[in-house]
């Protein structure tokens, strides 16, 4: 048999795979890697001169060899591969255990940096409008004292023998209901070194409260309001100018939506999340904190956290969207703020309110703010019953408080109150999407709307009776009226189109909301307070529910009486006297009432009713209480 061809064998040629010819020699194994690429040889430890004399060259670590140096020839070290690989690896080694040190040092530090894109633009383009932070101390400090030394109150527009009692004011009797936002305010003085911006929030919001002195709040809150708008697009601005916009979001209704947006954007410039990883640090170490810095951290985390209270309240309030998140690192680890050396009976008030808005936005997001229309499907019964079980638990865990010297059981009273709150909006929704003509709560809902009812009776039951709550209701900020308002109005939607299913007294109803409206005409506060616009709906609102026609006059402070010409008289809405048999009187007839004025048709239960002006579109004297 002949032999096969290399081609029929399938194997390559010999002549196909051998490098051409060259000049220089090369080793019979060339073929098998490229032929520009040397062997690994031994280690080379001779020169070039030891090595072409074929003698011993006695080298001490790095050239010259003592031959060498001894004869003042040239000592070169022909290094081979495996001389340069050893090298090679040994400053590889070396390289990557510095690098390895360096990063875990630089690692801590820059998990804290923000990384902000809008850096790279402004290292190009170099304009200085561009940069993410970075504002002057000493600029800010020159400019608060330019403004102070320009303030109204040096310009002589508010007198300072009144806005001295105004600073005080705020600080006895609003900020502690606030959880001490100024804690580090002392007087007048104090605020007008600090911030201008933040005296004329101080002096409208007192203004707005203390009877004496309330024809002064027209004159504070436009002075406020200019400074606010000023400073919109000032690229620096201080954390009083923060704290200011704080203020003026838990008080002033009419502007409290705008304030708190824009004070949680520019909130964010200073990295206030950063102090709450100093205060879990603190926790953690309390030997290695610095007392200063901690204290700091506090301060801004109080701030932050008053932002986050009041988006989740106003967005309740006004059934919009909350901006602030829940999932965030300062909001779930709320333990460690209360566990802080430095937090006060006012932080463990925080952090309950802090626990109980997280709650609620649950409760929001489960059951579904968007679709308004769509009745609860019964397999919501469950969900509604898990919400039960955390609110109670809230409870029991947040309405310890210890008595305040200023504001007196209040803390715990204004627990229980949030608690009421808190059912009656979670045990509202089964009331969501029904007709609105000839509505009825399907059977499996209805424990769940007599637990709302019992919910908003005990809300108007707290003011009328307790003792703290029947102060506090004057000083609190305006989302606990928005309670108040929206307890009233669910009783009365309930005594209008579900008095038969669920068995209502027409009389108590009547008289807890009449005896509320009393209880707010006698409160004395300023005459712009909302209390007084209250006052009024509350008592169109017993009126409609068949009662006798009630007084609208209420208790103005001795400052000012009501001058002619300063707003139209209510209008009197038509009511029914309610017929009687053997007796007893008969349910009032609802027929010649006006839903829409009560705003029955809104299928969301939302907060934006007509006799509660929180837009402040009546706030000029204009007929508020015409529903006809």
């Amino acid at each position: 048999m002949s032999k096969r061809s290399w081609h029929e064998a399938n194997l390559p040629s010999p002549h196909s795979v051998l490098p051409p010819h060259t000049g220089s020699s090369a080793s019979p194994h060339s073929y098998h890697s490229p032929a520009l690429i040397p062997g690994v040889s031994r280690k080379v430890k001779a020169c070039a001169a030891c090595r072409k004399q074929k003698i011993k060259c006695i080298m001490q670590g790095e050239p010259p060899c003592q031959r060498c140096r001894e004869r003042g020839l040239s000592c070169k070290l022909n290094k081979s591969l495996q001389t340069l690989m050893s090298e090679d690896s040994r400053w590889k080694a070396s390289m990557t255990k510095d690098v390895s040190a360096l990063y875990a040092s630089v690692t801590p530090i820059t998990d804290n940096l923000s990384h902000v894109p809008i850096e790279s633009l402004y290292q190009i383009t170099g304009m200085r409008a561009l940069r993410a932070g970075g504002s002057s101390t000493e600029d800010q400090a020159r400019f608060c004292k330019q403004l102070r030394d320009t303030d109204f109150i040096s310009r002589g527009v508010v007198r300072l023998d009144d806005a001295e009692p105004l600073a005080t004011y705020f600080l006895e009797k609003l900020d502690p209901y606030i959880w001490h936002v100024c804690p580090q305010y002392t007087d007048l003085e104090s605020f007008r070194s600090r911030s201008p911006t933040l005296t004329a929030a101080v002096l409208a919001v007192a203004a707005l409260h203390e009877t004496s002195r309330c024809h002064l709040y027209a004159t504070c809150v436009k002075e406020y309001k200019r400074l606010v708008a000023n400073a919109m697009f000032e690229r620096n601005i201080d954390m009083e100018y923060v704290r200011a916009l704080v203020i003026g979001a838990y008080w002033l209704s009419d502007i409290s939506w705008t304030l708190s947006g824009y004070a949680i954007r520019r909130a964010s410039e200073f990295h206030l999340k950063q102090c709450f990883q100093q205060i879990a640090d603190s926790v953690r170490a309390p030997d290695q904190a610095d007392a200063a810095k901690l204290a700091e951290a506090m301060d801004g985390i109080r701030v932050l956290y008053l932002l986050y209270v009041c988006d989740h309240q106003l967005s309740i309030l006004y059934g919009r969207s909350s901006i602030m998140r829940d999932n965030e690192t300062y909001i779930t680890g709320w333990e460690s703020y209360v566990a802080c050396s430095l937090a006060t009976d006012a932080d463990r008030r925080i952090a309950g309110q802090i626990c109980l808005m997280y709650l609620m936005n649950q409760i929001r997001e489960s059951l579904g703010p968007e679709d308004v229309s769509t009745v609860l499907p019964v397999s919501a019964l469950g969900q509604i019953a898990g919400f039960e079980r955390d609110l109670d638990d809230w409870i029991a865990r947040f309405s310890r408080h210890n008595p305040s010297q200023l504001i007196g059981n209040w803390p715990n009273k204004g627990a229980v109150m949030h608690y009421h709150w808190a059912k009656l909006y979670l045990q509202s929704y089964v009331l969501r999407g029904l007709p609105d003509s000839e509505a009825v709560i399907p059977e499996h809902f209805l424990e769940n709307a007599s637990a709302a009812v019992q919910a908003a009776t005990s809300i108007i039951n707290l003011l009328v009776e307790d003792k703290d709550a029947h102060v506090a209701i004057a000083f609190v900020p305006h989302h606990v009226h928005g309670m108040v308002a929206f307890a009233a109005m669910f009783l009365l939607k309930i005594a209008t189109k579900h008095r038969e299913q669920l068995f209502v007294d027409i009389d108590h109803f009547h008289r807890l909301i009449g005896g509320l409206a009393d209880h707010f005409k006698q409160i004395d506060i300023g005459k712009d307070h909302l209390l007084h616009r209250m006052a009024d709906g509350l008592d169109k609102m017993a009126e409609s529910l068949g009662g006798p026609a009630r007084s609208r006059g209420r208790k103005l402070p001795a400052a000012r009486q009501p001058q002619q010409g300063d707003s139209k008289p209510a209008q009197a809405v038509a009511t029914v006297a309610p017929a009687v048999a053997n007796g007893m009187s008969a349910l009032p007839d609802f027929s010649g009432l006006d839903p829409s004025g009560f705003d029955f048709s809104d299928g969301a239960l939302g907060l934006g009713m007509p006799f509660f002006d929180f837009e402040g579109t009546t706030l000029n004297g204009a007929s508020t209480w015409d529903f006809t």
